[in-house]
């Protein structure tokens, strides 16, 4: 029943057979253009035409995908989103290639239709097979993402996806379930095209701070709040009246009359200013904090870090654990108790020796995980002073979350937002 609520998880579960067989194939055509190359001239167009017989390979997808990742480290640390980009990038290259491939081979058939033979010929052939195997590893290339792609969604579990249990009680027990605009128990079947509605109602459970939210983007579930470095994400107690980030949304709440709970996905230190998302209604919660664990929301950071970079770009992977010696200090460690923590970064201004405008993106999502992956390559956010950085240029530790991307928990449209430098990162870069 579940999946029948999901049409775009079960649409993808539909095609695993042709993913699986087209990779199959491409591995067999792989090896066998290795061992004779000249043999596969014919044996291209036919496999890669042949019908694919559906079957139910649910079970297998998790086996086969382990069998064609496990050596590749490179597929395993993308997101959802960054395989719709890589993809996106494969189909305009898998385009040139078959019209390279398409090229020879008309200019070999011409050739074996003149009755032209020896050198030429065979050097003709020799760049149909050339071709051919371009094509074919890189259409093995898409296809091992394609499956990557379907095993994410297939790894979903969603008896997991509900904020608490209890709620599926709170509903079940509120005899407030309409199915078309008609009453109905929650234990109903859905079809095709039928319309749910939970009516439930909430509060705003926080006190409202006397400064409105910052609000980025908004729409029926969403809200996306930009965070001015120096607050904090929440108060310890919901009804203190405190000015922190989620006070702030309770009054934008009260104004904009939306009663319901207040619910942030993510957290951010309290001098890193930038993006927060909330939500607000209980399954979207549950969904997009599913993705937020599975790493299937893009957040990408600005930072200010000190000393002139020599690369451009680079990945830092270096696990992370507790400092023994400092509170709410972390470190680089080989320790078994480690966690695997990958940072990529990419320089966007590089002006002098004091400092440069760096974007980070994070593969995994440790605590501190930038500050520590910096220091850790000898250039510390200026302000951080806990990671060897120094307040000669800001006062606060320079870090900025800019952008974020995921797809919509109901609409599955792609959503993107970012959100400009604050004035004091702004200042430092102008006046550099």
């Amino acid at each position: 029943d579940e999946e029948d609520n999901l049409p775009t998880y079960r649409n993808r579960l539909d095609n695993i057979e042709l993913y699986l067989n087209n990779t199959r194939e491409i591995k067999n055509l792989k090896n066998e253009l290795d061992n004779d190359r000249k043999e596969l001239e014919e044996k291209y167009e036919n496999k890669a035409n042949s019908e694919v017989i559906n079957s139910k390979l649910e079970d297998e997808l998790v086996d086969e995908y382990n069998k064609i990742i496990t050596d590749n480290d490179y597929y395993k640390n993308l997101n959802y989103i960054e395989i719709d980009n890589e993809l996106s990038n494969i189909n305009a290259s898998l385009s040139e290639k078959k019209d390279v491939m398409n090229t020879f081979i008309s200019s070999y058939e011409a050739l074996k239709n003149a009755g032209i033979s020896g050198a030429e010929r065979e050097e003709y052939l020799s760049y149909v097979q050339d071709a051919k195997y371009d094509y074919y590893k890189c259409l093995e290339k898409k296809y091992i993402l394609e499956i990557y792609k379907l095993v994410l969604d297939k790894t979903i579990n969603y008896d997991k996806l509900y904020e608490k249990r209890s709620k599926i009680e709170e509903i079940r027990n509120s005899n407030n379930v309409y199915l078309n605009q008609n009453k109905v128990s929650i234990d109903d079947k859905l079809k095709k095209g039928d319309i749910l509605e939970l009516r439930f109602v909430e509060k705003i459970d926080f006190k409202p701070s006397n400064i409105e939210a910052d609000v980025l983007y908004e729409d029926e579930c969403i809200l996306l709040v930009n965070k001015p470095s120096g607050i904090i994400i929440h108060p310890e107690y919901k009804d203190e009246e405190k000015d922190t980030l989620v006070n702030r949304v309770a009054n934008y709440y009260y104004h904009h009359k939306i009663f319901r709970n207040i619910r942030y996905v993510h957290r951010i230190d309290l001098e890193t200013s930038g993006i927060v998302l909330f939500c607000k209604d209980f399954l979207s919660f549950s969904l997009l904090n599913h993705l937020m664990e599975s790493h299937l929301i893009e957040r990408k950071y600005l930072a200010l870090c000190q000393n002139k970079f020599k690369n451009k770009e680079g990945v830092v992977e270096a696990p992370l654990s507790k400092d023994r010696h400092i509170n709410n200090k972390y470190r680089v460690s080989s320790s078994p108790s480690s966690q695997k923590a990958y940072t990529t970064y990419k320089v966007i201004e590089n002006k002098n020796k004091k400092c440069s405008l760096v974007e980070l993106l994070l593969k995994t999502g440790r605590t501190h995980q930038i500050r520590v992956h910096m220091s850790y390559i000898n250039h510390p956010l200026c302000g951080d002073e806990l990671y060897g950085g120094n307040k000669k240029l800001i006062s606060r530790v320079a870090l900025h979350s800019y952008s974020i991307s995921f797809f919509h928990p109901y609409t599955n449209e792609l959503i993107k937002v970012t959100c400009p430098l604050p004035k004091d990162m702004k200042e430092v870069i102008e006046n550099d």
